[in-house]
């Protein structure tokens, strides 16, 4: 190849390069699922976000795309949702709301409003422990939760204004029980807004609602961990 032909084949190649290169300006894409934020959706958007709820890793940068399965918080139920989305058994993850993705355009550190710790009340004891907080995005954040999964259906996380004996609040989560234990996971709920059940919480319960019966819970301190 001459030096003149191996030159144009520099160019051309590399007009092409640029040709296909997002630009900064593009519009990006937002989609539910995309969890590591590499612009597809894969089987690692499925073991970043277990990463993050079990080994300690980075957090999704936007927790609604995380929320795989759209139900208001990032669990495992998000991770089995990608599998089942690549794998089979599930046709398509639920689209982003406008106000999800104006949440993942201006992404905002939340910070700490109140925190707690759960203590044990139920009887027998179920040993659930973990960390609480609530941020100033809306959310309740649960780290290092331990559950043995057991109990009567339904088990949720639910916030309370009085704590124990109290019916009356908000549940945030799925059905916690499971055949697995919790072994120091991740969990992160959003409050619904506008619900005037949740507005005055100072409890946060693990809660049996069959009975009803508080399984742990924790009242809510101003300001972050110490």
């Amino acid at each position: 190849m001459s030096l003149r032909a191996a030159f144009m084949r520099t160019v051309l190649l590399g007009l092409a390069l640029c040709m296909n290169a997002p630009s900064e300006a593009q519009e990006r894409v937002y989609r539910r699922g995309d969890a590591n934020a590499n612009g597809s959706i894969d089987i690692s958007d499925a073991v970043y976000v277990l990463n993050f709820l079990f080994n300690g890793g980075p957090a999704p940068a936007c927790s609604p795309i995380a929320n795989a399965n759209g139900s208001g918080g990032v669990d495992i139920s998000d991770g089995i949702a990608i599998l089942s989305y690549l794998f089979g058994g599930l046709d398509s993850l639920p689209p982003l709301t406008e106000a999800e993705i104006e949440i993942c355009e201006s992404p905002v550190v939340p910070t700490v409003v109140r925190h707690g710790s759960f203590l044990n009340v139920s009887e027998p004891s179920h040993a659930i422990s973990g960390r609480v907080e609530e941020l100033s995005d809306g959310t309740i954040r649960i780290t290092n939760f331990f559950y043995d999964g057991e109990g009567v259906p339904r088990v949720v996380v639910f916030l309370q204004e009085v704590g124990w004996g109290d019916t009356l609040g908000c549940v945030i989560s799925e059905d916690l029980l499971r055949t697995t234990p919790y072994r120091g996971e991740n969990m992160t709920y959003t409050i619904p807004p506008g619900d005037q059940k949740c507005d005055t919480f100072r409890y946060v319960t693990i809660y049996c609602d069959f009975f009803p019966q508080p399984y742990a819970y924790t009242r809510m301190v101003d300001g972050p961990f110490p």
